[in-house]
């Protein structure tokens, strides 16, 4: 799911670029996706999107992301 080309695609359109992936220590089965945007309206359509939400269908994730964090700032 996380590597799909028409995914990256819809990422792209929305300005957002995937700058790390991992799993979660304690249950591997969480996955962590860091992305970094260059707006945040576009971010939050994404978040909510049908494409998204069918990416995640088709990778058979389990219920809705447990969280979404936005912050137009870099921590250095």
């Amino acid at each position: 799911m996380l590597n799909n080309p028409e995914l990256e695609k819809i990422r792209q359109e929305h300005i957002l670029y995937v700058t790390g992936t991992c799993r979660a220590a304690d249950d591997p089965p969480t996955v962590i996706v860091v992305m970094e945007m260059e707006n945040l309206k576009r971010a939050r359509e994404f978040a909510q999107s049908n494409t998204l939400s069918e990416a995640r269908r088709k990778a058979s994730a389990i219920g809705l992301p447990e969280g979404v964090w936005y912050d137009e700032s870099r921590v250095t």
